[in-house]
């Protein structure tokens, strides 16, 4: 999938007008629960209701501005960041970033943490006598937030790397689904 600089405002408005209102929507709470329950099943996770991680689109960047587009793999990209649930429905996308950014950078300028009170589904399951909420699984790159879990980074315990393993073993879903994308548009 390669993009010009002239198609730019053209594409941004088809992604934004058709897939997010007809294919790309986040789970209201009774899916997310759904989702959640399905997850337990699949990774003993609990409360987990989808993914995030990002990845590069390969593009061919503008000439103004070029450097901004090379990634830390130095060809120029822009960023796709989506939420993906265990069917490896994509959930949400944020596609505007070049790809010298950070994954952190993408996020926090994102519609899902600058909404994420409106957009995030709201049950909590008692475990273990704490209140637990409906959570993504997200890698180091994201923060820790009430909604958004990640691994344990640094010198770990047993304990702590048992459960990475756990998460990392979840999050699966959403590498696939960037995968199966490659693997539509290089067809």
């Amino acid at each position: 999938m390669y993009y010009q600089k002239k198609s730019k405002e053209k594409d941004k408005h088809t992604i934004n007008k058709v897939l997010r209102q007809q294919y790309i929507y986040f789970p209201n709470d009774s899916e997310a629960k759904e989702i959640a329950c399905r997850i337990k099943n699949k990774t003993a996770v609990e409360q987990v209701f989808g993914f995030i991680d990002g990845t590069h689109i390969p593009i061919l960047p503008p000439k103004d501005g070029y450097r901004d587009f090379i990634n830390r793999k130095g060809w120029a990209s822009l960023i796709l960041q989506a939420v993906v649930d265990d069917n490896y429905l994509f959930r949400d996308i944020t596609i505007s970033f070049p790809g010298s950014c950070h994954d952190a950078l993408v996020f926090k300028e994102s519609n899902l943490y600058k909404a994420s009170e409106e957009i995030i589904p709201i049950f909590f399951k008692n475990i273990d006598g704490l209140d637990v909420p409906l959570m993504l699984i997200g890698d180091p790159a994201y923060p820790l937030l009430p909604w958004l879990l990640k691994g344990y980074t640094g010198p770990l315990l047993a304990e702590e790397e048992s459960f990475n393993c756990y998460l990392s073993s979840a999050r699966i879903c959403v590498e696939n689904a960037f995968g199966s994308l490659c693997m539509l548009h290089s067809t």
